[in-house]
């Protein structure tokens, strides 16, 4: 039974969106729809420090983006999101509400960091 992190982005994928997004991050990041992609993501790429951070961690890190998520998993969980998958199974371990009120990578790594601890898997 392998566990892993989901990171699920309030953005939908695709390359025509991902231009969109990156000027919509950079040109107005408060009001953004997605707080984790502006914490963890530059113009276009994941921040280096965000990149080494989760290969540090003990569990592979997945990732989706809104409209792939609702595909596999319906509506309804407000996003972004961070879970803990196994056999199919998510757990929620960062909400939404959570991610809005996050300022900074750092303190987005150490909440789940903690997470992770409760979680018993670091």
């Amino acid at each position: 039974m392998l566990k892993s992190l989901l990171f699920v982005y309030n953005a939908d994928s695709g390359f025509l969106n991902a231009i969109r997004d990156g000027i919509e991050k950079v040109t107005d990041p408060e009001g953004y729809g997605c707080r984790l992609c502006v914490l963890t993501y530059g113009l276009a790429t994941m921040k280096g420090r965000r990149r080494r951070f989760l290969k540090g961690l003990p569990i592979e890190s997945k990732f989706l983006h809104k409209d792939e998520f609702i595909k596999v998993h319906g509506d309804g969980t407000p996003l972004p999101a961070t879970f803990i998958e196994e056999d199919g199974e998510l757990a929620l371990i960062i909400s939404s509400s959570e991610y809005n009120e996050l300022t900074t990578l750092k303190v987005l790594e150490a909440l789940l960091r903690t997470r992770l601890m409760e979680q018993g898997i670091i």
